[in-house]
């Protein structure tokens, strides 16, 4: 893949395309296999630690949407002291959803997965899309 496809593919669209690998299935916790993957795919995008959040909201709304859940009753994903710390808690907290979505659905993570790419939360311009304050009070 080259750098211009992954800029253009976008921070949110690579974690979730590649969430099995940086959390596979059973994982309730992150690792420094998945940090340094996560590191590479912001490099990759030009994504800051300051804007992942954002994305990985929007991850997190692209597989409510995909599996049909009501975000009022999903558990909101806590916070953290530092930026870094944030991204990996909401990493981990999108393995377990997406493990929940899969078992709602009956079906595997990458059908779930497939169907959450396709979501239009997830091609919204980041510069449109709502920030981080505004997406934890819907």
């Amino acid at each position: 893949m080259s750098t211009t496809e992954s800029r253009e593919d976008g921070f949110a669209r690579s974690v979730l395309q590649n969430i099995d690998v940086l959390l596979p299935s059973g994982v309730s916790g992150t690792d420094l296999a998945c940090e340094l993957g996560l590191s590479a795919w912001m490099r990759l995008t030009d994504t800051t630690l300051d804007d992942a959040p954002g994305q990985l909201w929007a991850v997190r709304e692209a597989i409510l949407e995909a599996a049909g859940m009501d975000a009022a009753t999903e558990p909101i994903p806590m916070g953290a002291r530092s930026p870094r710390l944030a991204v990996l808690n909401l990493v981990a907290y999108l393995g377990t959803l997406l493990d929940r979505a899969a078992t709602r659905l009956g079906c595997d993570r990458r059908a779930v997965i497939a169907e959450a790419l396709g979501q239009p939360v997830l091609h919204v311009r980041r510069a449109d899309a709502p920030g981080l304050w505004e997406r934890r009070s819907s």
